[in-house]
């Protein structure tokens, strides 16, 4: 056999490598922007109240791995718009979501799963999905993973890695586990008691109108734990917490500045334009909780509890805590 012709063979291959690779990563990005355009469309379609193209739009995309449009179809079956409403079919999008990433999905996958909507009831595949959801980042799942932690829903109750996640949630602003991270530093859970904290977490969750929050702020303002007595703000929180004096401020908070005039166009002292954050993802609402019944064996995911994330230093507030050492009712909210 000429060598020199195998030779050339061998040259043309490594002259076309690099070519053949770009071209390669031109397709898959090009596939990404087809992947992206796709949902976008079908986002407009459903706005605009053509569910039929919405939905034929999102399994395209869907069909070429696109996971916003998997989880959006979910929504469609979960709430019937445009189809029938049809769990088992919300579950199997989502399910395809939440395997291609999404923590959103993964999310919606662990709440149904622990109802048993759509999908044979299993806490403990649950609680795998929640602690996958919860290490992406996602706020609800690192709420929903601390409560099960806390009380042993699906799992060993470990009220200290609880105490860690509801944290990890609320540094995020997530109102409930603001709360029930005051609840656990104002009765030292599975952390040591800090009635000062308690209160700063308290007082986050209230403002953002946690009534079970409120009502515990103005106990400590009643009781002068961890805050400095005050009889106006214990009476305030507890007008607060029955849903009265909705549209004053706290006693003692600064007032309202009122928003400067506008600058001329072009002037140095002309407000920037605030950036808006898209999320365009259509979410289910998922079903109302129901009471936990007995544990089956793991179909889905794997159970293992989630490692908590670092503890991060404690973020002052100001708030009060909750009294209770039980577990106080959270509400699970889907994204």
């Amino acid at each position: 056999m000429d060598g020199r012709g195998s030779g050339s063979v061998i040259e043309v291959m490594g002259r076309h490598r690099m070519p053949v690779l770009t071209l390669l990563f031109g397709l898959f990005f090009l596939a990404l922007n087809v992947q992206a355009a796709s949902f976008e469309e079908g986002l407009s379609a459903y706005r605009e109240g053509n569910l039929d193209l919405a939905r034929s739009t999102w399994e395209a995309a869907a069909e070429v791995g696109d996971n916003r449009s998997m989880f959006s179809l979910g929504s469609l079956y979960m709430r019937g718009k445009g189809v029938p409403e049809n769990p088992a079919s919300g579950y199997k999008w989502f399910f395809r979501a939440a395997e291609a990433g999404l923590p959103q999905a993964q999310y919606n996958i662990a709440f149904m799963l622990e109802q048993g909507n759509g999908v044979e009831r299993d806490t403990e595949a649950a609680l795998g999905w929640y602690q996958k959801a919860a290490r992406s980042g996602l706020p609800q799942a690192q709420a929903a993973l601390a409560s099960r932690l806390w009380d042993g829903r699906g799992t060993e109750a470990d009220p200290a890695a609880a105490v860690r996640w509801f944290e990890a949630a609320a540094l995020q602003g997530h109102p409930e586990a603001q709360n029930n991270l005051g609840t656990m530093l104002e009765n030292g859970i599975g952390t040591a008691a800090n009635p000062t904290q308690a209160a700063k977490w308290y007082e986050r969750a209230a403002m953002q109108g946690v009534r079970d929050a409120q009502a515990s702020l103005a106990r400590l303002y009643r009781e002068g734990r961890g805050v400095e007595a005050d009889g106006d703000k214990a009476e305030y929180w507890t007008a607060r917490a029955r849903g009265e004096r909705e549209d004053e401020p706290p006693p003692g908070s600064a007032p309202t500045r009122p928003a400067p005039a506008v600058a001329a166009a072009g002037s140095e002292t002309a407000p920037k334009a605030p950036k808006v954050e898209m999320k365009p993802v259509v979410a289910a609402p998922p079903p109302k909780p129901k009471p936990p019944a007995e544990k089956k064996a793991v179909t889905t995911a794997s159970a293992a509890v989630a490692e908590p994330p670092e503890k991060k230093k404690e973020v002052p507030a100001s708030s009060e805590p909750a009294k209770s050492a039980t577990p106080p009712v959270r509400a699970d909210v889907s994204v």
